[in-house]
This record gives structure tokens, sequence and C-alpha cells, in this order.
């Protein structure tokens, strides 16, 4: 890559990340700053008194303060200096050095983790607005769970959960209790504290060098094989499994900040799982939505063959994530393959797989268990974004998938009587998702044309950047206008904010009032 191309390249990413896609990605930022409290012995007398009066309810807060001070001397001589899980095996006490014992036993797949740190030394400089601790009993720490061959819909680097270490006296010997602070079944019949910023920070920190958003819209073959859908924190079978799906020039981080305060609510982490999809933006629309629908359906089966309970499934979309989502619930029939095709999928004269390939991107049913979608400024009707000059730029760049540009050029060759008109067009050059998003696209017409389903709740949250004293014709959130984000019939909120709805205050609220409205 000569050096023109390179600046070309970097101002590129300047003019995108400054037009398509303000306040949707962000970077997290992380830095651990160590142990805190000088190593010294455990008062274990004052915290096993500290513990019972707790534990009876009889605590004032001047006794929880005590009681975690003793066992974060405790933590913090176990931990050091978090290399893993391997805690030390005595503990170093004002009566001398004693065996420790850790009871993890609320905890199912603590025999995966292999590294744990103290959630207060983790220190979040950018990504998320604010880390939030819960008060209450006990040290919060974040663990790491490896990824296995059984266990494979967690990032390659592991997830982080939240756990929360409880220091017990038992017959004279001190244990350390672990409490999952995630799972709504932890066994403590007090408060604790808990932290779910940090293991949300550390957990996103390290998905986001999966993608890098530019290099990611442009060339998705080379980062196809990171796509697909990966969940937070630890698997929970009673709760309701929610998927975000991201927009164009995004990734994961771009939800850091709504997961941060979504969990910071009890109803709302005792009642939702949450599941992150993450993909390279730039290939066709409906080539995305088909892999987001096999990645879904791979997360439901996951969930019911580890005994789920629950069969409902919410997808929330920003923006091009919104349009993807979408199709998880809608019926194309043949009007849509026919706008392209003059003859069946049976009647193409190519591969078997050249045949799946395209008909699984044209046709498409409803999943059953998704029964609520929530589209945050998504563009129903196309993006004003990608008409500007920049964004056609950009769109000339982009490369499609190998798989496709295969399958549509052996339609080509076997004649123009398979295709219509339309399809001719599409197949000689098919429009990328920047393509697809300009008003009057073609193919982004099968995502408008295609009535919504009557069974699935919808909602739409649209963003105004020039407030909500105007009429809604003229709303705009820099992207798209309020005629396109606006749905007939579907209950809407607008909010003051620019395109990044999911970050805006006021967008986060709304989200997470739309989620504690319903089961």
């Amino acid at each position: 890559m000569d050096l023109n191309h390179l600046v070309f390249r970097h101002l590129l990413c300047l003019m995108l990340l400054s037009c398509c896609s303000v306040g949707c990605s962000t970077k997290i930022k992380i830095s651990s700053q160590g142990n805190t409290v000088i190593a010294k012995p455990v008062n274990l007398t004052a915290a096993a008194a500290g513990y019972s009066k707790i534990k009876a309810g009889k605590a004032d807060p001047s006794t929880i303060e005590a009681y975690n001070r003793q066992t974060r001397i405790a933590v913090d001589q176990l931990t050091s200096p978090f290399v893993s899980k391997s805690f030390r095996t005595t503990l170093r006490t004002e009566s001398g050095n004693l065996p420790v014992t850790v009871d993890p036993s609320g905890i199912k797949n603590y025999d995966r983790v292999d590294r744990i740190e103290i959630a207060d030394t983790v220190i979040i400089r950018d990504g998320i607005d604010r880390a939030y601790e819960s008060p209450g009993a006990g040290i919060p720490l974040a663990a790491r769970i490896v990824r296995t061959e059984d266990d494979p819909l967690i990032p390659e680097a592991g997830t982080w959960i939240p756990l929360t270490a409880l220091l017990e006296s038992r017959d004279g010997n001190p244990t350390i209790k672990l409490i999952d602070t995630a799972d709504p079944h932890s066994s403590s019949p007090f408060p604790v504290a808990a932290n779910f910023s940090a293991p949300i920070a550390r957990d996103l920190n390290s998905r986001q060098r999966e993608f890098q958003k530019v290099e990611a819209l442009l060339n998705f073959d080379k980062f196809e094989p990171y796509m697909g859908i990966k969940r937070i924190f630890d698997f929970h079978p009673d709760k309701i499994p929610v998927v975000l799906v991201h927009g164009m020039l995004s990734e994961c981080t771009t939800w850091a900040n709504a997961l941060n305060e979504m969990m910071r609510d009890p109803v709302i982490r005792d009642r939702y799982e949450f599941w992150i999809y993450g993909f390279p933006t730039g290939a066709p629309i409906p080539y995305l939505s088909q892999k987001l629908r096999e990645d879904v359906e791979t997360m439901y089966r996951y969930r019911r063959d580890h005994g789920s309970t629950t069969t409902d499934v919410t997808v929330i979309g920003h923006s091009m994530g919104g349009l993807m989502a979408k199709t998880l619930t809608q019926t194309s029939g043949d009007s849509q393959w026919q706008r392209f095709f003059e003859v069946s999928p049976e009647q193409l004269d190519v591969s078997t797989e050249d045949k799946a390939a395209l008909r699984e991107m044209f046709y498409f049913k409803p999943l059953p268990y998704v029964n609520r979608v929530i589209f945050v400024a998504t563009p129903h009707l196309g993006a004003e974004a990608a008409d500007r000059s920049y964004a056609n730029f950009a769109a000339q760049l982009i490369r499609s998938p190998k798989t496709l540009v295969m399958a549509t050029q052996n339609v080509l060759h076997q004649g123009f009587h398979a295709l219509t008109p339309l399809g001719v067009d599409i197949h000689h050059d098919f429009p990328n998702s920047i393509e697809q998003m300009k008003f009057g696209s073609e193919l982004g017409a099968i995502f408008s044309d295609i009535p919504l389903n009557p069974s699935v709740r919808y909602h739409s949250i649209i963003g105004s950047q020039n407030g909500l004293d105007i009429p809604k014709e003229e709303m705009t959130d820099g992207v798209l206008t309020y005629t396109s984000a606006h749905l007939d019939g579907i209950p809407e909120t607008i909010v003051e904010s620019s395109h990044g709805v999911i970050r805006n205050p006021d967008g986060m609220a709304e989200i997470i009032r739309l989620l504690k409205s319903s089961r």
C-alpha cells in the first residue's frame, strides 16, 4: 500500500467518523492501578463479628465499612498480583498464618476462571461515562472465564463476570465466599457490594481488537472470522436474552455505556441476559441479515440445550442494525425474489452453494422466538448521510464478500434470461451497505416494503439533534431524518440527540424503560 493510499484511507476514516457515526462508536480505555491497601494481617475476630451482625441484619454502615476493610485486606493478600484464580493457600491474620478456603459453590463456571482482579483497581479511562459500585458487604471483583468448545459463544479472549468476595470464619479458619452478582439466584441473605462497570470495561476492551471500524467496513472477508454473537457475563438460563446489533462503521463497544447503565438497574440485570452481535459493516444488508439470523438461531439453540427456561428473545438494533433486526421478524415470500429473478431458485443453473447463498438472502421467515424489536435511529427509508459525496467515495472502496461475488458472477454467466433488468444491474455490481441505505435504493426497498409482523412488539427511538419543539418533518439526527426513522402504527419516542442515541442519556433511559415495561 503506497503513501498516497494510506493518506487517503486516513482522510476517509476522519470523514466517516465525523459524519456517518457521530456518537456511535467508542474506544474502551482502561488501566490497572494495582492493590491500594498495604498488605497487613487480617483481624479475623473483628471480621467474624461484623459478618455475624451483617447476616443478622443488625449492622449499621460503620459496621459494614469495618467488615469490608478486613475483607479487602484479605482479598489483597490472596489476589496480589492478580495473576490467576490460584489464590494463596494461607492468610496472614493477627492470630498467625491460617489455612484459607475459597468457596465458589454459587458460581457455575468457576473451573474456567483463569484471572481475578479487584474491581476498583480497574481504572476506566474512556468509553464508559461513569463507573458504578453498589453499596453492600464484600469486595467486588472482575473474573475472566475462558472460552471452550462446549461454550464457544464468548470472545476468544474470554468474557469477564462480576463477583463479590465475602470473608467468613468457619471453625475458626478464614473462608472467602464468592458471589456471582449478575445471578438473580445468588445465595446471599443480605445486600452485597457489586461493580458491573469494571467487568464490562474489561470485556469490551478485549473485543474492540476484533474489528477496526474503517478496515472492517471496507474489507468484509478479512474480518468475517471475527463476526458473530457473543454474550456479556455468564449464562443464566432463567433470563430473557437481549441481542444488541450495532450499525455501520461501528463495533461491539458502541454498546458500552448503555450496558453499563442497564446493568446498574436491578430489574434489568435480574431479568435480562445481554448478547452483542459484532460484524464488519460494509457487506450488503441482506447478506449481513442472513448471517445475523444464523447466529441468533445458534444462540437460541445454545441456551435451549443448556437448560434455558425462556422462549422469548428481544433484539435492539441501532441504525443499520435495526434494519437487520427487522428481518428476523418478517416474511419475504416470492415477491422480493421476483424483483430480481425471472426464474425460481431451483431453476438457476448454478451450484448448490450459490443457490443457497442467494436464496437465504431473499427468502426469510420470522424467527418465532423473536417477539420484541426496539429500533434505535434506524433508517427504514434510507439515510441522508449515505447520499453525501464522501459516502459515495467510501462505497467505491468496499469489497463485497467473496462468497456473494462468486454467486452473482455465476448467475450472470448463465445468461440474462434468469434475471430481471433490475436483477442484471444488481448482479453486475451488488450494492454494499452504504449504497443500500441511499434514498430510493431498490435493494433497500426489500426492508421497507415487507409488512411488519403483527405478533411482534416494535418500538422506535428517534433522535432530533435540533430539539423537540420543531415540526417532525424538519427533525434529523444528522444522519437520517425523522421521516426515515418513523414507521406508521409503531409506538415511538423522540429524544433530543444526535445519531448516537444509544449513548445519549435520554436514549439509554428510554431503552431501560422499555425493557422494564413488559416481560
